[in-house]
């Protein structure tokens, strides 16, 4: 914990130090930052930001669906200890296997940006939210490699999700008010974690971790469906109709 403490303020001091490209007119115009005036800016930023999200109910579907999937992957993590220990692993192999469940994680951000490149977002959205979910069940599995390995696979998949979410989002959205909404995703975030962390902790006291597990995994599958085929238009644009006429275009400019 010490450890961790020094390198994330190691980690402040360095993101402090970041200074914010002046690309638009607004940003080259902005008013110096005042403490007298937190409140008042920090409400018109969030009602513009929500104003924003109700126009473009397509950037709030992709947002809901990563802060779900996210909220499950986090939960899950925060209970693997507790389902590592109730499964008889000691604590200097539960050590190990978190550390190898935190490699999946650092391995999805890499290999996100391969993916974006050669898979279009909705597909690859779709594929990791529902592989997510499925890892929140084989990690209940009352043999510690299989856990292991679920866990290494809900790291993966819900980090390909969220960096494939943010770069889609960020190309999105306009400049001016990019790091707002952006922290309204992390505002989705909290609320799910809020709302699961008490019904997901009673269940694991109740039927145990395992069980819990399986019915999370469960709960976040039906849940990635539904959002996905509630922005079908937002996740999967391209269309049978869209792609007739696309091949329509491209047979005509052959024929040219």
């Amino acid at each position: 914990y010490g450890c961790n403490v020094v390198f994330c303020g190691i980690s402040i001091l360095l993101i402090g130090g970041i200074k914010e490209p002046q690309v638009t007119e607004a940003q080259k115009n902005r008013a110096k930052f005042s403490f007298a005036t937190i409140g008042r800016d920090m409400l018109r930023q969030l009602t513009g930001s929500f104003r924003f999200l109700r126009q473009r109910p397509d950037i709030a579907i992709k947002m809901l669906l990563d802060a779900v999937i996210g909220c499950g992957g986090t939960l899950t993590i925060f209970f693997l200890q507790q389902h590592f220990s109730a499964n008889g692993v000691s604590l200097g192999q539960i050590g190990i296997f978190l550390l190898v469940v935190e490699i999946g994680g650092m391995a999805g951000t890499k290999c996100a940006a391969i993916l974006a490149r050669n898979i279009p977002f909705g597909r690859l959205a779709g594929i990791c939210a529902l592989l997510a979910a499925g890892s929140v069940a084989l990690t209940g599995s009352s043999i510690p490699a299989l856990s292991v390995s679920g866990g290494f696979a809900l790291r993966f998949f819900s980090l390909i999700l969220e960096t494939a979410t943010s770069n889609e989002i960020n190309r999105e959205l306009p400049s001016d008010q990019r790091a707002t909404l952006i922290s309204v995703g992390s505002i989705l975030f909290s609320i799910a974690m809020i709302a699961a962390t008490p019904p997901l902790s009673f269940l694991c006291d109740a039927i145990g971790t395992g069980s819990a597990f399986l019915s999370e995994g469960a709960v976040l599958g039906g849940t990635a469906v539904c959002l996905l085929l509630l922005g079908k238009k937002a996740f999967f644009p391209f269309t049978s109709s869209s792609r007739e006429k696309n091949a329509a275009v491209s047979a005509g400019n052959r024929r040219q």
